[in-house]
């Protein structure tokens, strides 16, 4: 009985792999391999490799002001590589969206989202 038991929680196990690994094929083939798994370089990146910071360290680099929530962040391709589209609250409940270059941390745009215009260049 025991053995029985065990023999079908085994086999349980089994097909949830199974099931877990077919899942996952099927959303790559959908969506293209990495759509949905962090950028790499998001651990501590090997010398020399100038890949995308970890997004602990960006942040800190963005010197935000105390109490700002990170609402949102998003992977970008503009002119040809690698953005971050960050979206924050502020204290003073201001939306803004921050485009950000994640090699650096260096804010190329930014709009404040109630004002609806176009990013301006530079700053926070």
């Amino acid at each position: 009985m025991r053995t029985s038991l065990l023999l079908a929680a085994a086999l349980a196990a089994l097909l949830l792999g199974l099931a877990a690994l077919w899942l996952t094929r099927e959303n790559d083939a959908e969506h293209g391999p990495d759509e949905g798994r962090p950028a790499a370089g998001h651990g501590i990146p090997a010398s020399g490799d100038s890949g995308p910071l970890p997004l602990q360290e960006l942040v800190r680099r963005l010197h935000l002001p105390p109490d700002t929530r990170i609402l949102e962040i998003e992977r970008k391709q503009g002119d040809g590589r690698l953005l971050y589209e960050i979206e924050l609250l502020t204290p003073d409940q201001r939306v803004y969206e921050l485009l950000v270059d994640p090699r650096s941390g260096e804010v190329l745009e930014q709009e404040e989202e109630e004002d609806g215009d176009a990013f301006a260049a530079g700053g926070r």
